[in-house]
């Protein structure tokens, strides 16, 4: 508990920091006995290579020290970041251009990059703006291109091979890029044919294509002896296994391709019935998990369920997507069990919709109610007697609740966008009540979510049919 961070230890030291009673953090360095060796006096510290490293003594002023904590050299700038073979770059005012400095403190590549990134394989990703846009190119230890700036993205990848971006369509400037690879000598060793490629590792690295998952050596080549997995995410060879994550599921394999270990994908009920998860994934910007019922005790009712949840769960219009199709949006899509007791499931959708280039996408929250003995999809309805007026008796309790809210001074919530609850109202049932909740700027901002109001069974007791399907399915 005596220091509040404590970072990873390169070259003998590792970065810590303090926070005085003015609330200010200061950063020092720790020796491998783990023993204060530079006091905690500076405002930020990076790490060590070699003898060297930069700390910032105060606003606009920075040094080089060495491990001792010795000040071999203060220089005057707005931002200088840590060595990286053997430069750090640096920035001298807000409106500046971005150079390089030395383990002495020397310039050594004049400022003259809107953006500059650390150095490495003798060779270091800078960007100017040009067109509108951040291009990129790589220069080398004299500041000279290699790569002229030309690229959206260029990703440093290891054993002296780089990643070079370019917009997957020129006309959707924010949906994604596709990939070459090149060499750091600045030579393209394939076409734009892959959406992401990871860090080489002993020859190869793992990449993804519209539809799969694979190695490629340093030529681009696929690794024929290594498997192909359907699906995008990355692969990593650790202790003679694979490590893949793919499509957000990790599990392992062999060289072979044979599966080592997956978590379970299926959730047991009290009442016997298994929900398992099935994978539909049209296209590289749309993935969705959906429920699939299993071990019902009518198997033509559990085929309509699941025809059904399907449905729900998989927007059709993607059904003439192709793989290679390049969309306007992404989605990522799920389900949780939110609620089981006797023959009742609740499962909740959940989702994010992103629209490419927006400030934020829309999240997406829906709930069903399942009876698993007769595959009844039940609605808000079927919980209250006939006749009964909850429309109104559930509209008089979340407003209040509602108005509440507001009066308490939290400003997310709109009261007067509130015009009651309908027959079609999202909800879901727990053990504890009935929640009744809002999508994302209904009655409240952005940042508040899913508004969600609990009513509990108490307080609607005697409107609640409780000799009903819907009732008696979790009672």
């Amino acid at each position: 508990d005596k220091y509040r961070f404590i970072s990873n230890y390169k070259s003998g030291r590792a970065v810590f920091y303090t926070k005085t009673e003015a609330g200010t953090y200061l950063y020092g360095y720790l020796d491998e006995n783990g023993k204060p060796v530079i006091l905690p006096i500076y405002l930020n510290a990076t790490d060590f290579e070699g003898n060297r490293a930069t700390v910032k003594l105060s606003e606009g002023t920075y040094a080089v020290i060495d491990r001792s904590g010795k000040a071999l050299k203060t220089l005057e700038c707005l931002e200088l970041y840590g060595f990286s073979g053997g430069k750090a770059a640096f920035r001298q005012s807000s409106d500046g251009k971005y150079g390089y400095v030395d383990t002495n403190g020397n310039i050594v590549i004049q400022p003259a990059f809107d953006h500059a990134e650390s150095f490495r394989d003798h060779r270091a990703v800078v960007s100017i703006w040009a067109d509108g846009r951040q291009i990129h190119g790589l220069i080398d230890e004299n500041g000279r291109f290699i790569m002229e700036p030309r690229y959206d993205e260029i990703l440093m990848l290891g054993e002296h091979r780089a990643a070079l971006g370019i917009p997957r369509n020129p006309d959707i400037p924010f949906g994604g890029f596709k990939y070459a690879l090149a060499d750091t000598d600045g030579n393209l060793l394939t076409d734009f044919i892959f959406m992401s490629i990871g860090r080489f590792s002993n020859g190869i690295a793992s990449v993804t294509n519209s539809t799969s998952t694979f190695f490629i050596n340093t030529s681009g080549k696929k690794v024929e002896n290594l498997p192909v997995l359907d699906g995008a995410g990355q692969m990593e060879i650790l202790d003679g296994l694979i490590f893949a994550n793919i499509d957000q599921r990790p599990f392992y394999i062999s060289k072979q391709g044979q599966t080592v270990y997956r978590p379970v994908s299926w959730i047991g009920t009290e009442s016997g019935v298994k929900v398992f998860e099935e994978k539909y994934r049209p296209n590289i910007d749309y993935l969705v998990y959906y429920p699939v019922l299993g071990n019902m005790a009518d198997l033509i009712v559990e085929a309509d369920v699941n025809a059904k949840l399907m449905e729900m769960w998989t927007d059709i219009s993607t059904v003439s997507v192709k793989p290679t199709d390049i969309l306007d949006h992404s989605y990522e899509g799920g389900f949780q069990v939110v609620f089981s007791r006797g023959d009742l499931i609740v499962l909740m959708e959940h989702g994010y919709d992103y629209a490419f280039g927006a400030a934020h996408g829309m999240p997406v929250m829906n709930h069903v109610h399942i009876d698993t003995r007769t595959g009844r999809f039940y609605e808000l309805a079927d919980l209250f007697v006939k006749g009964s007026k909850y429309e109104e008796v559930l509209t008089g309790i979340v407003g209040k609740q509602l108005n509440d809210l507001a009066e308490s001074g939290n400003m997310d919530y709109f009261p007067d966008s509130f015009d009651g609850i309908r027959s079609d109202h999202q909800f879901y049932i727990t053990d504890k009540g009935l929640n009744l909740y809002f999508q994302p700027y209904e009655i409240a901002s952005y940042a508040a979510g899913f508004p969600t109001f609990m009513v509990t069974f108490d307080e609607i007791s005697d409107i609640i049919d409780m000799d009903g399907d819907f009732w008696k399915s979790f009672n």
